[in-house]
């Protein structure tokens, strides 16, 4: 099985493009924060950086939604591919994504949406669904 679930924040706006096939792309960098304590009673921080890839309709929302700054839920499985730079064999490791949530602080009076598997769904305001983000996350919606 192969599933990774993130959540962390846009460290500068998407790179989207087009293949040659017409199919939208959207590569995202993203930032992952983990604080501990450590024997000594010092706090400690480390920080992971991830590049997501997203596809057709993820990648829409990535282009109207995500820049940099923007805190993201993001599903997706990992995927490693080899590739060839200035001559040199180098090996890319990457989540491609299959569900990302824009997660929007209740305050900031913006209704988010989301994209899973290329169907569009954003919460109707009327609609009830109070469903969270991920457990132990700040105020917002999954949706």
């Amino acid at each position: 099985m192969n599933i990774v679930m993130l959540r962390g924040n846009v460290g500068q706006d998407a790179e989207i493009r087009t293949t040659n096939g017409g199919d939208k792309v959207a590569n995202v960098r993203l930032a992952t924060s983990e604080k501990w304590t450590d024997k000594q009673g010092e706090a400690r921080e480390r920080t992971d950086w991830h590049t997501i890839v997203a596809w057709g309709w993820l990648a829409d929302l990535v282009d109207e939604r995500v820049r940099q700054g923007t805190e993201l839920f993001v599903r997706g499985s990992i995927q490693v591919r080899a590739f060839e730079h200035q001559g040199q064999k180098r090996t890319a490791v990457e989540v491609k994504a299959v569900e990302l949530a824009v997660i929007e602080r209740r305050d900031s009076g913006h209704q988010a949406a989301t994209r899973r598997g290329g169907e569009r769904q954003a919460p109707d305001a009327g609609s009830g669904d109070d469903r969270r983000a991920p457990s132990g996350s700040s105020p917002g919606r999954r949706w």
